[in-house]
């Protein structure tokens, strides 16, 4: 309630009332807070899942060029590499990049391998990622084809 403006022509509120309206913006900038973290994270895990089909997509691409290739899983460094024969291609550390957990199904590295055809070598696995409550999974089947779950 605003009093009516006194002698010097100044209005104002009651203590009251500024205390609620504190109160109530920082109940607002919780909520918003908790809600955009959440959006946040799924955000995250979703980078991470295409940046996951990229790795096997262009290990596949490799094998057939090379005529063979693999997609390496550190759970550890929660990182994936393409690698064919004792080259490096390209890395990707999912932790640092978008603070990703990168769940392989095992806790040591793991290799699925393509052959020249680009086809997976008993390349079955399925790869999960997390970060916060947001949860993304890759399928790779035994052909090395991909399926986001």
């Amino acid at each position: 309630m605003m009093y009516p403006t006194g002698p010097c022509g100044r209005g104002g509120w009651t203590l009251v009332e500024l205390t609620l309206a504190l109160v109530l913006l920082g109940v607002l900038a919780a909520a918003g807070i908790s809600g955009s973290r959440a959006w946040g994270d799924a955000l995250a895990v979703r980078f991470a899942t295409e940046e996951g089909a990229v790795i096997f997509l262009r290990a596949r691409r490799e094998a057939v060029a090379l005529g063979g290739s693999r997609v390496v899983l550190e759970p550890g460094r929660n990182a994936a590499a393409v690698v064919a024969g004792d080259s490096v291609l390209v890395e990707v550390s999912f932790g640092e990049r978008f603070g990703v957990e990168l769940d392989p199904g095992a806790d040591v590295p793991v290799e699925l391998a393509f052959d020249g055809l680009g086809l997976g070598q008993a390349a079955s696995r399925t790869v999960t990622f997390r970060r916060g409550g947001a949860e993304r999974a890759l399928v790779v089947s035994s052909y090395g084809r991909i399926r986001r779950r």
